[in-house]
């Protein structure tokens, strides 16, 4: 099964750019090893940003606060993939625990007036 990201990165090779014909050899893979962030153990800090879509300083509170697993590979800084999925998991598992608790009704607020009448 494809990666939508690969699918989305890739190039096509055209036989002959002379000609003005361009069918296609086969479809080549632009990342180089071929490995989507699921197959991954670890990935660099720009693409923790990419697959949390959070910043920079975002990232490191995430780190300096444990939630993330990481470790420096020279001055590499490599953060563990399986890391990034148990803290997702665990943000939409206590997104989930408090919606089921309180439900909030949808719309506006109703106004409470102190008399007890409505207006």
């Amino acid at each position: 099964m494809r990666n939508l990201e690969n699918l989305a990165f890739e190039a096509v090779r055209p036989i002959s750019l002379a000609a003005g014909e361009f069918s296609c050899e086969r479809p080549m893979s632009i990342s180089s090893t071929g490995l989507s962030d699921d197959e991954r153990l670890v990935v660099c800090p720009r693409r923790a940003r990419y697959m949390l879509d959070c910043g920079n300083t975002r990232l490191y509170e995430l780190l300096k606060n444990n939630e993330l697993e990481s470790y420096l590979d020279g001055r590499s800084r490599k953060i563990i993939v399986a890391s990034i999925h148990r803290f997702i998991a665990g943000r939409l598992a206590a997104e989930r625990e408090v919606t089921t608790q309180t439900r909030r009704r949808r719309g506006r607020p109703r106004k409470h007036l102190a008399g007890g009448g409505t207006s």
